[in-house]
């Protein structure tokens, strides 16, 4: 029972993981840097979001890249839209 709960929750990690490598290689692709302001930080959001990757994982991205948290926090209600 509790191996069935260490696997998904292990398989979940692994994907968000995944997810985060293959977004910021879109990124490299796209070659779009660190956001210097809050438009940028928009525009790498909604570009991200357009090719199917996770708010989560956008935003675990995002505040690697220090992006100051109200920028966030406007970005998320843009996400759930």
């Amino acid at each position: 029972m509790h191996g069935d709960v260490i696997t998904k929750t292990v398989g979940e990690v692994f994907d968000e993981v995944s997810e985060e490598k293959q977004a910021r290689e879109y990124l490299r692709r796209k070659r779009l840097k660190k956001p210097e302001d809050q438009k940028q930080a928009a525009r790498i959001f909604r570009a991200l979001m357009r090719a199917g990757f996770g708010a989560k994982t956008i935003f675990g991205i995002l505040k690697k890249w220090d992006v100051d948290e109200e920028v966030l926090t406007a970005l998320e209600g843009e996400g759930e839209g």
